[in-house]
């Protein structure tokens, strides 16, 4: 689905900051998988929350179980601080007892975690400076996973496939003018959020909207929608969808579907805008 950006950058949504990992997720010195303890309930609760989140849903049974097997569990006393405001997150933490309050920068508002909810599942992704502050109102228990420990166990197996380059989006009039500096940001982005997307599962929903670009490195896509009946699009290695590509207000009515094993990388609005803004 090749084709021009027609709107203009300033028109992308907003999100806070975000900046690609800087290590290499693919190298031998990255770390092993972690195993911590857990009971059998504690791992059939632990596989019913994650599987909440769109980056484990697509994992298979193997990888799924190393995940489960490298959360680990934090004991919260009352009145400690979670995390603070404008640190560099790299973890998912999920509630699973107790009080927590999240506090949003510049906001008055405060969102109540009590014995569920989760914060930082994008921290897995890229390094995002806390958007909020979290306190633990009362003792309770989280589980986190970090960032180097889930890139191990999901990429792992991806690390002998070539990587995206910048020169693969040249053909986008937004990135056909780009420096050096900005190439190496976006190559640095498009490698390092990386995902396996099993056969037959669904990557994107009827009327979901695509806050970013899909970029296809392995395998088939395929954009079908039998409501609107509009023709189904095949879309291989090296093409791509999402925002501003061809054909988007029909791909907005269309699920996305793997065929075959995909591997896909995803690049979203701010971090495109935080790219081009780059001196």
């Amino acid at each position: 689905m090749r084709g021009g950006f027609s709107e203009r950058v300033s028109l992308l949504r907003r999100r806070p900051p975000v900046c690609g990992e800087s290590s290499d997720p693919y190298t031998e010195n990255s770390p092993t998988s972690l195993h911590f303890h857990k009971s059998e309930s504690q791992k059939r609760w632990l596989l019913g929350e994650v599987k909440k989140f769109f980056l484990f849903q697509n994992l298979d049974v193997i990888k799924l179980q190393e995940i489960i097997d490298a959360f680990g569990q934090k004991k919260a006393k009352g009145g400690e601080t979670i995390c603070e405001a404008g640190e560099i997150a790299d973890r998912l933490m999920i509630v699973e007892k107790g009080l927590f309050h999240e506090y949003p920068t510049g906001s008055t508002e405060v969102k109540c975690y009590c014995n569920k909810g989760s914060f930082g599942q994008i921290s897995l992704l890229y390094d995002i400076p806390n958007p909020t502050k979290i306190v633990a109102m009362t003792s309770g228990i989280l589980w986190f996973i970090d960032r180097a420990t889930y890139r191990n166990i999901v990429l792992k197996d991806e690390k002998n496939e070539d990587p995206i380059t910048s020169d693969f989006l040249s053909y986008i009039p937004i990135f056909s003018n780009i420096g050096e500096a900005q190439k190496a940001a976006l190559d640095e982005a498009l490698n390092g959020a990386t995902m396996l997307v099993k056969d037959g599962k669904c990557i994107k929903k009827n009327g979901a909207i695509i806050d970013g670009i899909y970029v296809i490195k392995k395998g088939i896509v395929t954009l079908a929608s039998l409501l609107y009946g509009i023709k189904p699009v095949y879309l291989k290695s090296g093409d791509y969808f999402g925002i501003n590509s061809t054909n988007n207000i029909q791909i907005k009515k269309m699920d996305a579907y793997a065929v075959g094993d995909v591997i896909l990388s995803f690049i979203d609005c701010s971090n495109i805008k935080r790219i081009l803004e780059q001196r």
